[in-house]
Order: C-alpha cells, then structure tokens, then sequence
C-alpha cells in the first residue's frame, strides 16, 4: 500500500456497498490521519447511516473549522432516535466538545430545540451546553423520565459553573419542582453545597419526605450530613428492609452514632438485643468487635442467643472474622460456642484464618466428636421437623430466606424441597463447594485504599460495582476505586457448618428443609 493510501481509501469511498465505505474511513484513520476532515466531507451526506456513524467517529482526533462544520453537517442529519447515530457524534465531538457545538448552533439557530437537538446538548460535553441544558429542565412540558437525564448530563459536565447554575434551578415554579430540588441535591458537588445556605436549606426541607427510603441514605452519604442520627437508628432497627437496615446501620456508626446503639443495647430484652446485634452485623467497626466480644463473654448478663448472634455479628465481616480468630488464639472465646465459632470462621474468607480455624476444628473435633455417617445412612433416618426449623433459624437463617423470613444473602429455600431430595441436601450442607448456584459465586474485590470486600456480585456497569455481602446489605463502589476481583473458590457458606450441629440436629434440619415445597394450588 506504500505511496498508494490515498488511492485506495478514495477508491472505497467511493465504493457502491456501504460495508466497504464503512471499511475506507477505518483505514483513512490508520493511513491517513493528517487529511480525515477532507476525506470525510466526501461522504457527509452518505445515503446510509451506517457510514455517516463511522464518518463521526472518524472526526473524533480532526481539528479545526473543517472537522467542525462537517462534524456540525452530520450531526443536522440525526434524526432524533438512532441511538448509535448519537453515540458516533458524541465520540466524535468529545475532544473538541466547545468548537463542534459552537459549529451545530451556527448551523441549526433557534431550531435547536427539538427531540434531535436535545439529544445532542445532552451527549455533549461542552460547557456550552450547560444554558441549553437549563432551558431543557426549565420546560414546563419536560417529562419525568427525561428531566432525570438531563440532570445526569450535568454530571459529566466538569466546568464549575454547573454548580450554579443547577442551584438556580432550585425552588422555581415548576410542574416538576419536587424532582427537581432532589435531582439538584444530588447532582451538586460537596464543596458547593457546603457553601450554599440555600442549598442546606432545601436539604433539610426535603430530607423528612425520603425518611425510611434509599434516597434519604444515598442523600445523607452524599452530602455528608451528620444532623439524622436518631432517625437513622429508627431505620436501622425498624426498617421492613433488610438491606436498608445494614445501609443506615453503617452509616450511622460512620456518623459517630455509635453511642446511641450502645444506649439501646443497653436494658433490651433478648428479642430486642438480637434486633439491634443484626443490624450491626454488616458494619466493620474495630469499637463494635469489642462489644460484641463484651457480650460474647458475659454469660451472667446475656443469654446464649444474645451471645451467640455477637459471634456471628463478628463473622460477618473481614475484619471481624480476624479479629474472632485472635479471640481463639487468645483462649477467649466460651467453650460452650467455641465449635459453632471454628464452623463459621472455617469458611472465612481470609485464607490464613480459614486455615488456622480449621486446624482449631480438627483439633476440637478430635476432642468431642465423632465421625458422621455415610449420607446413604442419614437419609434413613426420620427427623423432627419442628426441632430441624429452629436450627434453621438460628443456624441458616442469617444467609438464606424462608417466606419472608431470613436474610436474603445465598439462594432463598422456600422450596428447596421441591426440587432437592434428602440425599442433595445433606451434600448441599455437608459439601457446599461442591455445588456453587450460579449468581451466588462469591468474588473477594481488594480496593485501592487497601481495603478488602466480599460478596455476590448484584451489577457491575462501566463505572460502578454492586456487592450483596454478608447480611443481606448492598453495597456500591465506583469501579474506578477497584484494584483487583477474583472469583472465590469456596462457596460463601460456611463450610464445615453441620459440624456445630448435633447428629440429630442435622437430621431435623433435613427433614425441615424437605418439608418446603410450593403450596398446592386449586
């Protein structure tokens, strides 16, 4: 192809089949980067689309007042729907965002204003588009769905003149004002908003109305407000919403809350002190490992559920099972929950504490126990259906759903009878590596602050990652703070867990779980 680049890309060009058009501006990128503008201007007004696509994204690394007149021809030719067709524009617009909207709004005036040209002040990037994107949210027509788009247009805008202008937006006269005033709370920047009495004020206008909902957590994360700790421990505790109940949880211990739990542990019956204890569970707090070790310990003032739903308040996080595995080698943990301790941290995700707790296990096990029978000779055996749902309870139920009971963590069991036999069933408790449901992978995800998370996966897009960890709790993290994700190779259910059962206690949580099937229809 040496000194016949030119030729060739023309020749395709100028080729009848749109494929083979498509194929020359590709190559034009390669061979000839230096001349993309005029090349091109030779097919602005291609009859198909799929090259003018390619024809945008051609311009992206043009410059200058011919990239952006033909930029500005192409764009004319949007139709308002092909959603590829706005995307090629936006690629080819993004490095010169300024200079391509300028040569739009030249080109089209005051008929900028309609479905195509919305579209493209709401792809672009240029400061420019921020009046137009006001005068957009400020249409008394503007549909909801479509006012939520253009606020998330502003959040790609980077020149600080959008904090202004979206706090221009507050508290006017529109059909939509509410949605407003929130989507203008959450799109502001901190430092703005911290600045900004008007802004505050609204905050604290609009906070009562999202009371028990994710968006008044979201709002109080974002905005770093620290002024709501009693209502985020009437949502921690009373929230129908397990996940929500971690949310506010966490964030009220991030808040300095954590005397008011203290306050309600104290004096609560057993029912109410498990409540709070769960609710806790997801938040990694080395102050609260300590009370939990508090209660773990005091058998004078605790009863053993109470203590035994601390020790699993301290299994439930990465540093909590560390700290729990020091407690064992410290002696410190009572030796009537010590085995049902060494069965929860020997599926931990560390791997040096699930070794060494294992080690423990043997060892305890060489001391109290006896082998298990075959899985043919288990089957056998009839069980106690009433006794095997209390081992549910309080075994299982802290990972997996019932009904409506439990924490919706790993699959939900409400008729696993259904569709596994007492024979899969022991090897799903006994085994659970051996058989991981998909969608219940566990993924340990190290973060660039150091940090380590586990859980299942919930979404992953293009900027954030969704975990459900341990508790029921989803959590969200920019993909952007994630330095490493490596699927886990044991199942998140704790292995070795019939271990802390007696013979018979595993026998009726068999006969239990058998039982759940879908309820007969007529």
């Amino acid at each position: 192809m040496k000194g016949k680049a030119q030729t060739y890309v023309q020749a395709a060009l100028k080729d009848k089949d749109a494929d083979i058009r498509t194929v020359g501006l590709r190559l034009a990128r390669q061979v000839l980067p230096n001349q993309l503008a005029q090349l091109v201007k030779s097919v602005v007004s291609d009859p198909s689309a799929q090259v003018r696509r390619e024809a945008a994204i051609t311009l992206r690394f043009a410059k200058g007042p011919e990239a952006d007149q033909t930029w500005a021809e192409l764009a004319s030719q949007y139709d308002g729907k092909d959603r590829w067709y706005l995307e090629a524009l936006g690629i080819g617009s993004d490095l010169e965002a300024d200079a391509r909207l300028a040569a739009w709004k030249a080109k089209v005036g005051a008929k900028w204003n309609n479905a195509a040209g919305k579209n493209i002040v709401w792809r672009s990037r240029s400061k420019d588009a921020l009046p137009l994107l006001k005068a957009m949210i400020q249409d008394p027509e503007v549909k909801p769905f479509d006012l939520r788009q253009y606020f998330r247009a502003l959040h790609f805008q980077t020149d600080p003149l959008r904090n202004a202008l979206i706090a221009s937006l507050i508290n006017a006269d529109h059909p939509l004002q509410d949605s407003i005033n929130l989507l203008a709370l959450f799109e502001v920047d901190l430092a703005y908003f911290q600045q900004s009495a008007p802004l505050k004020s609204l905050a604290n206008e609009v906070l009562p109305s999202l009371e028990g909902k994710v968006e008044y957590l979201d709002l109080l994360e974002r905005l770093q407000l620290k002024n709501q700790n009693p209502n985020l421990l009437n949502m921690a505790l009373e929230s129908k919403d397990e996940a929500l109940r971690g949310q506010a949880a966490s964030l009220l211990v991030a808040n300095g809350g954590m005397a008011l739990l203290l306050q309600q542990l104290k004096g609560a019956d057993d029912a109410k002190a498990q409540q709070i204890l769960y609710a806790l569970a997801p938040v990694n707090n080395l102050g609260l490992f300590k009370v939990y070790q508090q209660y773990l310990s005091d058998a004078n003032n605790n009863s053993l559920a109470v203590r035994r739903a601390a020790l699993n308040c301290l299994n439930s996080t990465w540093d909590g099972q560390i700290y729990l595995l020091a407690l064992f080698e410290k002696n410190q943990v009572p030796e009537e929950l010590a085995m049902q301790g060494l069965v929860s941290l020997s599926g931990a995700w560390n791997t040096d504490v699930r070794k060494k707790s294992r080690e423990m296990l043997t060892q305890k096990q060489k001391e109290t126990g006896k082998a298990l029978p075959a899985v043919a000779v288990l089957e056998g055996r009839s069980g106690k259906v009433a006794s095997g749902k209390a081992v549910f309870i309080q075994h299982c139920a802290t990972c997996h759903k019932v009904g409506n009971a439990g924490v919706n963590f790993g699959p939900a069991l409400t008729e696993i009878g259904a569709k596994l036999d007492k024979g899969a069933l022991y090897n799903a408790i006994i085994f659970p590596s051996s058989g991981i449901n998909y969608g219940y992978e566990g993924f340990n995800v190290a973060l660039k602050d150091g940090s380590t998370v586990q859980g299942i996966i919930e979404s992953k897009t293009a900027s954030e990652l969704t975990l459900r960890i341990m508790g029921g709790t989803s959590r969200s993290y920019p993909l952007a703070d994630v330095q490493k994700m490596e699927e886990m190779p044991l199942s998140l259910m704790t292995e070795g867990l019939h271990r802390g059962f007696t013979e018979q206690q595993l026998v009726d949580l068999v006969e239990y779980l058998a039982t759940l099937k879908p309820k007969e229809r007529i």
